[in-house]
């Protein structure tokens, strides 16, 4: 190789990283450019199904339990002493909308196996997978049509991945 074709190669491949590094940075948000927010000045992409789900429940004093620490799911679903109807209720009612996810290795188990104690772990294992999956999948705006099937995963992620903030004991 000639002194000029190393020089020019070299040159290259720094204009070729400095190029790189400023698509980085661009990407990233080093720069003001045209960056979509809204009126709260979040960023559009930053909008999740947990995020939307969190400010429009946060005045019902409803958490996201989609993570199932401390077995929140089970124990609302089958603990005697912990169990709540209205969740058994409102899951039931949106099971058939929690439809597999991508990255999801479970498979749905049928709606009749909810209150089937042979299945609970199988039941809890699915509703806190695919919460998780859906927390993080981008919801720029929530649906209006609950019929639509965004607006059927809206509710569904609703119903099953929150509940009522569990009360500290005294």
């Amino acid at each position: 190789m000639t002194s000029q074709a190393a020089v020019g190669t070299g040159l290259g491949g720094l204009a070729a990283a400095g190029a790189g590094g400023t698509a980085v940075a661009y990407a990233a948000g080093a720069f003001g450019g045209d960056k979509s927010t809204n009126s709260d000045n979040t960023s559009v992409a930053s909008l999740t199904y947990r995020l939307q789900a969190e400010e429009e429940l946060k005045t019902e004093k409803k958490e996201y339990i989609g993570n199932n620490l401390e077995d929140r799911i089970k124990k609302l679903l089958y603990d005697a002493s912990t169990k709540d109807s209205n969740y058994l209720t409102s899951v039931k009612g949106v099971w058939t909308d929690m439809n597999k996810q991508d990255k999801m290795q479970e498979d749905q188990p049928g709606s009749d196996d909810i209150e089937n104690s042979d299945k609970q772990d199988s039941i809890v294992d699915y509703i806190n997978k695919w919460c998780e999956a859906v927390s993080v999948q981008t919801l720029t705006t929530k649906p209006t049509d609950e019929s639509s099937e965004e607006g059927k995963k809206w509710k569904a992620f609703k119903g099953a991945c929150f509940w009522t903030k569990a009360v500290a004991p005294q």
